[in-house]
């Protein structure tokens, strides 16, 4: 990959990000709604309200720092030439392919073993777990056929 390449490939990552960014706001306004409102009749709901908002708030933060960083790689060309090595760097990728190999074979051994345990407690639990398993196993199949076709 060359340099023109991957200032389009971060073009797109930028307007992604920014249109994720878009989204989100709209999210957190339309929940900020709700606190005022919805008629709330347990504080429960309250309390999912403001998990839902501090996410978003949190994912948000996060995307306008990536915006951020992206825009100065944009300005500055020295930036963006270390960007391009650090991104294209092979034992860095290798390195993160055997944290993600590692870490989804242990999300799977816990998820197996939360649904054991489950089992002993509630049934609502157990089912919101298999059906996580399930979908965790269907994604990881998914992703297999899908690279080992692309490489």
């Amino acid at each position: 990959m060359n340099i023109d390449k991957f200032k389009k490939a971060l073009m797109i990552r930028l307007i992604l990000l920014s249109a994720l960014c878009i989204g989100i706001i709209i999210f957190i306004i339309i929940q900020f709604t709700l606190l005022f409102y919805a008629n709330y009749e347990h504080s429960e709901d309250y309390f999912m309200l403001g998990v839902r908002m501090g996410g978003g708030v949190g994912v948000m933060s996060v995307i306008v720092m990536n915006i951020v960083r992206y825009i100065i790689v944009f300005i500055n060309k020295s930036q963006l030439q270390k960007m391009f090595i650090s991104e294209n760097d092979e034992r860095k990728r290798y390195i993160e392919y055997k944290c993600g190999k590692f870490a989804t074979e242990c999300m799977l051994y816990l998820l197996c073993i939360s649904i054991i345990v489950a089992t002993f407690f509630n049934m609502i639990v157990f089912w919101t777990l298999y059906i996580v398993l399930v979908v965790f196993g269907l994604l990881k199949i998914g992703a297999k056929i899908y690279f080992n076709r692309k490489y």
